[in-house]
């Protein structure tokens, strides 16, 4: 994972097309201490490292998001239960 943060990290990034969206989410203190320590460490913003980090984990792992008909899918599938 070291491997794929370092690669992120010296990789240029092209700036994408889409809007930025907002997410909320609640976190435990213990978490929060870290992600500032670790986006500090880095000199990111806090986004920038749980983006960095999600995107290598994904790379990683071959996660990849649901097309736009799966996610309507899941979505009438979940409604129905």
């Amino acid at each position: 994972m070291v491997a794929c943060i370092v690669k992120l990290y010296t990789q240029s990034f092209v700036m994408s097309a889409e809007k930025n969206l907002s997410v909320s989410f609640r976190v435990s203190p213990r978490f929060k201490r870290l992600l500032e320590a670790s986006a500090a460490r880095e000199h990111r913003s806090q986004t920038n490292m749980l983006e960095t980090l999600l995107f290598a984990y994904c790379d990683e792992h071959d996660v990849a998001p649901a097309t736009e008909a799966q996610a309507q899918t899941a979505s009438r599938v979940q409604g129905a239960t």
